[in-house]
């Protein structure tokens, strides 16, 4: 995410550490905190009014080194596809997708913007820090399993377009594609997800 949010302060924004505003200085924003969420807050604003005067304050020497630091969280944004706790089971047995397609749809905006900005030459070399990345989440037990293939309304139904794989109970791979079937363990995929990572 380092690299990524330094990409989107190169912009007019002020970056500083520590040091003290002028005072006869306009501001009009006063951005603090140099993580990822003032990065893409300044770079909107810098887009819709560039006439503004935007102050970003770091305490620390570098970006991104908090909150946002990999170490710090997952390091990563995602197209939310097969988060099974994005998807949670109701009380009735059907499949709450809420969760799920919210963060999914932030993050398809997110890429429109981002896309926005490759092309307006902002960002470079974009397979730095977005990549195709397959989705996948693996289950066992009767219950998972049920849960994952659509025996009742799961996964498998809210989202027919998963490739579903069934394995049995050495591990063998029973069926593929399958909505239902008895298995010890079960895998759900998708190829079109997307990954943002902070490069090593």
């Amino acid at each position: 995410m380092r690299k990524f949010a330094k990409a989107l302060l190169c912009l007019n924004l002020f970056v500083t550490a520590g040091h003290a505003m002028a005072e006869n200085q306009k501001t009009d924003v006063l951005l603090i905190g140099g993580g990822i969420m003032s990065a893409t807050l300044g770079t909107y604003l810098q887009e819709l009014q560039p006439d503004w005067h935007i102050d970003l304050y770091e305490r620390m020497d570098h970006v991104a080194g908090e909150s946002s630091n990999g170490w710090n969280n997952a390091g990563t944004g995602h197209s939310a596809f097969c988060e099974l706790n994005y998807t949670p089971e109701k009380d009735d047995g059907t499949i709450d997708t809420s969760k799920a397609v919210k963060v999914n749809e932030a993050f398809e905006i997110s890429r429109q913007f981002w896309s926005y900005q490759i092309r307006n030459q902002v960002l470079n070399n974009p397979r730095s820090f977005i990549n195709n990345t397959p989705h996948m989440s693996f289950v066992w037990g009767d219950d998972r399993v049920d849960f994952l293939s659509g025996a009742g309304g799961g996964i498998g139904v809210v989202f027919p377009h998963f490739i579903l794989c069934f394995f049995g109970e050495h591990g063998q791979l029973m069926v593929v594609g399958a909505q239902q079937a008895p298995a010890s363990a079960a895998m759900q995929s998708v190829n079109s997800g997307r990954e943002i990572s902070r490069p090593p």
